[in-house]
Parts: structure tokens; C-alpha cells; sequence
């Protein structure tokens, strides 16, 4: 009888040393930076973290170093389901990689689905469009060295995505279409263009230099537009207020009118291009849209033109 123990004793040395080991191996790539770089191995991460369900996940290289990251919402079972089948995600935001999974935004969020990432020269950047009855306000997530950060410009300006001149383009929504002189306030919800570009991991804004009207009219091709504005503006009553040129090309008149019970704002837009001007829409197509625009959205983020190059 002892002898058999005795054969049977590296056996079971044998049997537990890998027991152990697999037991080990597993708790080490859950809790010590091993995670397997896999989407299968990342979503088990972050619902085993959390205790929820991953309702969305972008499985991608986010900085550009050859290894790949995951953003992923989180829904729990005590959260709302109610907008599951509107085209609309639903969750907490994490953020995984091979050193384990952490929770980067706990507020329980609603997001327009499918986001499409901005890319910028090998970086790349999750915008997440959290959904409002009026409008949209994008949330920015990117990757730098393996740590995920949220974008200085995050979570302030709406519907924010890179357009046709690779600029990001947002909407400054505001409620300035009106002001009233029996109440001394500003009503009538806006919506205008602001723009903005990437730079070193982080967002900038074009602001806006004041010029003259007759700065304006030096413009290469705007005569068309300084009709269009006579023509529907100046010769209605309205006057110009202000106008602002920003260095990707965008020129902006304000125009406000006084009547009865206060005072009326709009504006235009228009784009400086090789091959002339092209007028700005952002509601409608009269070129003319409602409210004020500012020098910019988001002063401390804007870098503004030294000159006036016409």
C-alpha cells in the first residue's frame, strides 16, 4: 500500500502543479495586464468587470502602435431598454486593452449608433453623439500610449465629424434668434456652424478676426454673394454687425434688425475656395440662417488669423 502511494505521489505533484498553473495563468491575464488581443477576450473582460452586457464595442488600433484597444458600452440589468430598436446604443463607457478593463465615463448614456471614426494622421477618435429630442452632443475618446483620454472639446458643441475639407465640423446650437425689449431677454433656439481642427492628440477651433465690409468686398469672386446680401438684407432693413474671417477660408456676416418689440437676428456663411466663394447652409437653403455666430464656440480652444490675407 505505501508503495503505491509512494508511485502515485509525482503524479499527484504533477496533476496539482497544473491545476495550479492554469488557475494562476487565468487569474493573472483577468487581473495582471495579460489579457489575450482579441475583441472575444476584451468583451469578457469588461462584462466580467462590470457585471453587464457590452451593447457596443470597437475592436481598433486607436493609436497607431500595432496594438489594438477596445472602447465598449456597458448596459446593466437595472438600466432602461427603452430605446433598444430606435437606432440608438446604450451603456456606460469602459476602455480595455491588454492591461485590463476600467470604466471611463459612469454616466449611463444614450449615443446615436454606429459613430464612424475620425482619423488624424495614425490617431484615431471615437466620437460618441449622445441623443437629445433637439440635437445631438458629441462625446471624444482616443487612445496615447495605450491610455484612453477624453478630448479637451468633448461633451461640449453637437453632432461634431470631419467633413469634405477635413476640417471637424459642429453645431453651436444657442437661443439668440430674438431678443425682446419688453423682457430684456434672448429667445429662438439656433443652430450654426463652428469649426475645428486636430492637434497634437487634442481639438483647436478657427476663430474669427473682425474685417470690415469693405475687407469683404475685396474677396476674390464675392460678388455675387455682396448682391445676394444687398438685394435680401441691407435693402429690407437689417444691417451688417459684424463679419469674421477665420483661416480655413470661412467668412461670417451677422446681420440684426430692429423691430417693434426688440430685435432680430441671422447670418450667412461662406467658403473661400480655389474655385471662388460658396455660401454656407446650415438650415435651409436661402443661405441665410437665424441667430448669431461668434469669433468662436469655444474661445479658449480657438487660434485666430494674424492676418487678413486680401
Amino acid at each position: 500500500m505505501l508503495k503505491k502511494l509512494c508511485q502515485m505521489i509525482p503524479i499527484i505533484a504533477i496533476s496539482v502543479y497544473f491545476f495550479c498553473g492554469v488557475c494562476l495563468h487565468a487569474f493573472a491575464e483577468e487581473n495582471s495586464g495579460t489579457l489575450t488581443d482579441s475583441a472575444d477576450s476584451y468583451i469578457d473582460a469588461v462584462e466580467r468587470a462590470s457585471g453587464g452586457e457590452v451593447t457596443y464595442n470597437l475592436y481598433y488600433d486607436f493609436d497607431g502602435n500595432g496594438t489594438n484597444e477596445m472602447f465598449a458600452l456597458v448596459r446593466n440589468s437595472s438600466d432602461s431598454h427603452a430605446y433598444e430598436d430606435s437606432g440608438v446604443m446604450e451603456g456606460r463607457l469602459w476602455y480595455v486593452n491588454a492591461d485590463g478593463a476600467i470604466e471611463v465615463m459612469s454616466k449611463y448614456r444614450r449615443y446615436y449608433k454606429d459613430p464612424k471614426l475620425m482619423e488624424f494622421d495614425g490617431n484615431s477618435v471615437l466620437p460618441l453623439h449622445q441623443r437629445f429630442e433637439s440635437g445631438t452632443l458629441t462625446y471624444l475618446w482616443g487612445v496615447i500610449g495605450g491610455k484612453s483620454y477624453e478630448l479637451n472639446a468633448s461633451g461640449r458643441i453637437n453632432g461634431l465629424f470631419v467633413n469634405e475639407y477635413g476640417e471637424i465640423e459642429g453645431i453651436g446650437e444657442a437661443f439668440d434668434s430674438f431678443w425682446s425689449k419688453e423682457n430684456n431677454s434672448y429667445s429662438g433656439h439656433t443652430y450654426n456652424k463652428y469649426y475645428f481642427y486636430y492637434e497634437h492628440g487634442n481639438i483647436r477651433e478657427y476663430g474669427g478676426e473682425d474685417i470690415t465690409w469693405e475687407d469683404f468686398c475685396r474677396i476674390p469672386g464675392i460678388e455675387a454673394v455682396k448682391n445676394k446680401i444687398e438685394k435680401e438684407k441691407t435693402r429690407q432693413g437689417e444691417e451688417i454687425a459684424s463679419i469674421y474671417y477665420r483661416s480655413n477660408g470661412i467668412v461670417v456676416v451677422n446681420f440684426e434688425k430692429e423691430i417693434t418689440d426688440g430685435r432680430k437676428y441671422s447670418n450667412m456663411q461662406v467658403r473661400i475656395t480655389e474655385d471662388g466663394v460658396e455660401i454656407g447652409k446650415t438650415m435651409g437653403d436661402s443661405g441665410f440662417s437665424d441667430g448669431r455666430i461668434a469669433p468662436a464656440f469655444l474661445d479658449e480652444l480657438a487660434t485666430y488669423p494674424e492676418t487678413f490675407p486680401y
